[in-house]
């Protein structure tokens, strides 16, 4: 029976699996809404009204300050075609898929051994959390598919072939106009390139950044054309999201209504006592009304009325401010966030190494574990728990198992992979704390597993 993981019928049965594992995980959440529902949609269709906005219907508005276009555009052309969001969410379960697919038959491509993509395969089966995301309104599944064409792209097509940096640089470019996170990726790649192969692979990549940065432009002077501020990324949330990673673990169970709305979450490990939360909500509460006050300076009569109603018509949609306030605020934020960083360097140092492992762990589900009354209902609340946690800690040993291989092999395809995982990961440590912003790079968190894995079967198992 263990030889069975060996051979390219199992391929296709592990396969075949996935498919039924995700389409059942996709009807069972099919009606799920994500926070960012509105939001997504509401671009998507400003864009069909000639508009990058989700504000595009009032007569008064300001153009968007907070996405990139990427996921927008590929959610509006899909409207645009006649579809619905039932249309997007099937569309997002077969990119889903055909990421595994993806992934699978680069696989097959650079290890020759469908003893690996069969255990890689396998592993996926169980981490239902990741078909989650597919009839959610999100952008991780497109961003998913991008990163597995990306690492595809990378194994079949030729080194030698002159195309190869240029599909590169298009397919990054499409990744960060989805998640700007992803900016500095490429130069990161770069420099890891120049680490372990010299100047080898410079020419490559120097084309690649070149492509890359030439996709982003267009952005920059969207920018500029409509806040007079050339920027890659969007005109804020860079700031708001470093301040509230810093106040996330400050005020457990707090619902902040100053910002986007966010609730901050009660984790199982605890870096304040219950008696200074009070006080912490008062020195939110005090830095949010010196925000606004400094900002409001920059609002006009006109300005207010439209926040008001903004307020009282579309709660569901985030407040959109002109340039002027929210550069203000933005850098405000920054200021804010940097000052508490320095005062309060030993809690800060703390929160970063726990958020490393908590932005690959989902948390429990403590609600839905004490409402629970059968252990069917407490297994699926702490399920996703249990297995991302496992998945962490192979991915973990499998990163320190690699490390010693890549500075003596110096395998391009295992060292890329590598790269852009541990990317997809540590960039976002200094942020807020969600474990979805890690699920692009999650199918490669498994195929990282996999290497370690792989060697203790062929080592243990089907040794001669």
């Amino acid at each position: 029976m263990i030889q069975a993981l060996k051979t390219q019928r199992t391929n296709y049965v592990l396969i075949a699996l996935n498919i039924v594992v995700a389409a059942a995980f996709f009807v069972l959440h099919f009606n799920e809404l994500s926070p960012d529902n509105y939001t997504y949609l509401g671009i998507a269709n400003g864009i069909l009204n000639g508009e990058y906005s989700y504000w595009y219907f009032l007569e008064q508005y300001v153009p968007d300050t907070l996405r990139t276009p990427g996921y927008p555009f590929f959610l509006a052309a899909i409207l645009f075609v006649g579809g619905n969001v039932t249309v997007i969410k099937v569309i997002q379960l077969l990119l889903y898929i055909a990421s595994i697919l993806l992934l699978n038959k680069a696989i097959i491509k650079f290890k020759n051994d469908y003893l690996f993509s069969n255990l890689f395969l396998l592993q996926i089966i169980p981490c239902v959390f990741l078909p989650y995301y597919a009839p959610l309104i999100y952008a991780e599944m497109l961003v998913v598919f991008l990163i597995s064409l990306l690492v595809y792209v990378y194994v079949i097509v030729s080194e030698s072939s002159k195309l190869k940096p240029i599909m590169m640089g298009i397919i990054l470019s499409l990744i960060f106009y989805s998640k700007p996170i992803f900016l500095f990726f490429p130069v990161a790649l770069l420099l890891a390139n120049i680490v372990f192969y010299k100047f080898q692979k410079v020419k490559a990549d120097f084309i690649m950044v070149f492509v890359f940065f030439l996709m982003a432009l267009p952005y920059g002077f969207w920018n500029y054309k409509n806040h007079n501020t050339f920027k890659l990324t969007p005109l804020e949330g860079g700031g708001g999201i470093l301040y509230l990673g810093f106040w996330q673990h400050k005020l457990p169970n707090f619902n902040e209504y100053n910002y986007w709305g966010s609730w901050m979450g009660d984790e199982m490990i605890k870096f304040v006592v219950p008696q200074e939360v009070e006080k912490n909500i008062a020195q939110w509460n005090t830095e949010w009304n010196y925000i606004d006050s400094v900002c409001a300076q920059t609002l006009s009569t006109k300005d207010s009325l439209l926040i008001e109603e903004m307020n009282k018509y579309f709660p569901r949609l985030f407040r959109t401010y002109h340039t002027d306030y929210t550069s203000c605020r933005e850098k405000i934020l920054i200021q804010l966030s940097l000052e508490h960083i320095k005062n309060e360097p030993v809690y800060y140092l703390k929160t970063r190494i726990y958020t490393f492992f908590r932005l690959q762990i989902t948390g429990i589900n403590f609600k839905k574990f004490n409402r629970a009354k059968g252990i069917g209902g407490k297994i699926e609340a702490v399920y996703p728990f249990i297995i991302t946690g496992l998945n962490t800690l192979l991915f973990l040993v499998a990163v320190l198992y690699l490390i010693p291989a890549l500075f003596r092999k110096r395998d391009p395809i295992i060292l890329f992979i590598v790269i852009l995982t541990l990317y997809g990961i540590v960039i976002h440590i200094p942020m807020a704390m969600l474990s979805r912003y890690t699920i692009p790079v999650r199918l490669l968190m498994i195929l990282i597993s996999t290497e370690l894995i792989c060697a203790l079967f062929k080592k243990y198992v089907f040794r001669k």
